[in-house]
């Protein structure tokens, strides 16, 4: 790999990676879904059905796979 497609690989994977730790964390109850999503009820039910760490853990593979 040259130089050129390293540097667009390596800024691929952190888009990758921020959209992965975003849909992660936006099954915190916490997190203000508002401000950045239209499928604020779909996350609510998620929120509820996916609490645990190893639920998580595995939703977070599943999209970092998907993307």
């Amino acid at each position: 790999m040259n130089e050129k497609q390293e540097l667009l690989y390596q800024n691929l994977k952190s888009i990758k990676d921020v959209w992965r730790e975003s849909a992660v964390d936006s099954l915190n109850p916490n997190t203000d879904l508002i401000a950045w999503t239209d499928v604020e009820e779909s996350l609510k039910i998620m929120q509820q059905k996916l609490s645990s760490r190893e639920e998580l853990e595995t939703y977070r593979k599943v999209v970092n796979n998907v993307i």
